[in-house]
């Protein structure tokens, strides 16, 4: 099979949180577990059906902590591009690391 991708697409198993967006207003939140991903897309699985062409914001935890006590999350911005069953790729168009701080159980 010859792949038409420009961006070489990286395997993972994260948690994903996200929001879509239907006239720049929030309008479901969710969660999900991501397949693969590369710096211009993501694939991920959700329990929940999600229209083509919504705008979404999701947030990856990086399994990789910054310094002591720095948690860092993926964020990215993008369309919905296509939905197979329980699947969904997007389109990023923006994306950047955010820290947060590390959740400590005492």
């Amino acid at each position: 099979m010859n792949e038409r991708r420009a961006c070489q697409r990286f395997a993972m198993v994260l948690k994903v949180h996200y929001t879509t967006y239907y006239r720049r207003k929030p309008e479901a939140r969710g969660t999900g577990e991501a397949v693969d991903m590369s710096s211009s897309g993501l694939r991920f699985r959700t329990d929940r059906l999600l229209q083509q062409g919504l705008k979404i914001q999701v947030v990856i935890s990086w399994p990789m902590p910054v310094g002591e006590g720095l948690q860092l999350e993926f964020v990215a911005w993008g369309t919905i591009i296509w939905t197979r069953g329980d699947e969904v790729g997007v389109q990023i168009v923006h994306h950047q690391f955010m820290t947060q701080p590390a959740f400590t159980s005492e």
